[in-house]
């Protein structure tokens, strides 16, 4: 697998793509196959060096959105081959593989809908966050995040 890691502090350009060995998951957490996700301003701080607690060879990203390809042991209300978005600080998200928490999964296909685009579900949750952000221009310009569902 691939990965996105930084050896010193700085700006892009000191990012590198690197091979890796694929993550296991542990009891609890799903191995996800990424399809999109969040690049946060946490996240540039931190290649920066400007949060003063991220150690070089730091791995990056906590958003993503993509496919349930293995499952750890005591997991449930999962399947391999399920759509999901989390947050995955363990190995971070700026991989072709992540570990994802199975407390803080939420399906992209909830029963009854046609999912949820992979980009949309990795940007950041919360108050005050991007997403929030993203939203609330979207609907100055008339598009409603009903309008954004089941679109990659």
């Amino acid at each position: 697998m691939r990965r996105v890691r930084f050896y010193e502090y700085g700006g892009p350009e000191v990012l590198r793509v690197e091979d890796a060995e694929a993550p296991k998951p542990g009891p609890g957490e799903l191995l996800v196959r990424t399809e999109a996700i969040g690049v946060t301003l946490p996240s540039v701080r931190k290649v920066r060096g400007e949060d003063g607690t991220t150690p070089l060879l730091g791995v990056l990203g906590g958003e993503a959105a993509g496919t349930v390809i293995a499952l750890g042991s005591d997991v449930t209300g999962f399947e391999v081959g399920d759509r999901i978005t989390s947050l995955t600080f363990r190995c971070g998200s700026y991989s072709e593989l992540a570990i994802a928490p199975g407390l803080g999964v939420l399906s992209l296909c909830p029963p009854g809908s046609r999912g949820l685009a992979p980009r949309l579900a990795a940007l950041p949750k919360g108050p005050g966050s991007s997403a929030t952000r993203t939203f609330r221009r979207l609907a100055m310009h008339g598009t409603r995040p009903r309008d954004l569902i089941g679109r990659s």
